[in-house]
């Protein structure tokens, strides 16, 4: 997220306001994956990355979901 304010100014594209919480519903809908052994750690690595998205965003005050 800190990439994304930095650089914007020198033309980095712009996210989509839509991606991120698309991508959120997406995570939030396949919870059930939790219960799969062999899909559990990808389904926790993918809310750890939106985590860190959402606390960059908060923190740096950017739309980056």
């Amino acid at each position: 997220v800190l990439i994304y304010k930095r650089y914007r100014p020198r033309g980095m594209p712009r996210l989509s306001p839509w991606a991120g919480p698309v991508r959120w519903l997406k995570l939030l809908l396949t919870w059930p994956k939790v219960f799969i052994p062999s899909r559990r750690a990808a389904w926790i690595a993918q809310l750890g990355w939106r985590l860190g998205r959402l606390d960059g965003s908060l923190r740096y005050r950017v739309w980056a979901l």
